[in-house]
């Protein structure tokens, strides 16, 4: 899963080392998880909604037949959260 790379708008402002604002969550990658299997069938241009957390693409560059690898194209928001904040 992809984040946002920097956690400043500005990496490099003042003089800072853009390094140092590098978001250590900017990629998560799960394994292991559990899947339908008609996902086995998976097209290039086909779309997945993957339940609680978004929409999501077959990576044909990494997926091989034992390891199916999909990039997550748009994020659910979280209205539960609001709700319970209200």
């Amino acid at each position: 899963l992809y984040d946002r790379l920097f956690n400043d708008e500005a990496p490099d402002a003042g003089g800072k080392n853009f390094l140092d604002s590098i978001n250590p969550e900017s990629l998560v990658i799960l394994s292991g998880c559990k899947a339908e299997i008609g996902l086995q069938n998976a097209g290039s241009n086909d779309r997945y909604q993957f339940e609680r957390e978004g929409y999501f693409i077959l990576d044909e560059k990494y997926t091989t037949p034992e390891k199916p690898v999909f990039n997550q194209i748009i994020g659910l928001k979280d209205t539960w959260e609001k709700i319970k904040n209200t």
